[in-house]
């Protein structure tokens, strides 16, 4: 189909023509909604949305088990050079070392454990980041209609192109698709 618009009583009116049958228009507002009915109909329920999301967070909470397992080597690493540091202070307040070996020492342990504290909130971020990222993807599937709505013209061509993975066919009455994105076939 491609699109157009009409002009009547001084108004535009979009229409789609069939590029196959050339007689063939349909109203825009019309197939619209009829899209938009069918994304309603397509959106997950309540009790599915609780079930991906359990699921989802058992699954996201197995693969950030490495980054947990990073985060406490990250701790030991940063508790072993801060006790670094305080014995290279202890070893100058008690004349130990010279003033040039504890600065050269000081300034490599303080960057190295800049450094560790950064990683460490870097990775305690994106943990809760990632969390809150799939709590709000979730949500949106609960109403395909308003996603779509709430995009851009890009993003609901993208959006129908991922849904409807061969497209969308209208005869003037229903519209069919021979195939629908596999996470949706239940719905």
């Amino acid at each position: 189909m491609t699109e157009g618009f009409s002009k009547s009583n001084n108004k535009y009116y979009l229409y789609y023509r069939c590029t196959k049958e050339r007689r063939r228009n349909y109203r825009g507002e019309l197939l619209y909604e009829k899209v938009e009915e069918v994304l309603h109909c397509l959106s997950f329920s309540d009790g599915q949305i609780t079930k991906i999301s359990t699921y989802g967070k058992a699954e996201l909470s197995k693969a950030t088990n490495y980054r947990t397992q990073l985060l406490e080597s990250k701790y030991r690493e940063f508790n072993s050079v801060s006790a670094k540091i305080e014995g290279l202070e202890e070893k100058m307040v008690n004349d130990q070392i010279e003033a040039s070996t504890y600065k050269t020492w000081f300034a490599r342990l303080n960057a190295e454990r800049d450094a560790l504290e950064n990683d460490i909130i870097r990775l305690k971020k994106d943990k809760q980041t990632m969390f809150d990222r799939l709590d709000e993807a979730i949500s949106m599937f609960c109403d395909l209609r308003n996603l779509y709505i709430s995009t851009t013209l890009e993003g609901q061509q993208m959006f129908l192109k991922e849904v409807f993975e061969v497209g969308l066919m209208y005869d003037g009455h229903i519209l069919r698709t021979p195939m629908i994105n596999p996470a949706l076939v239940d719905n």
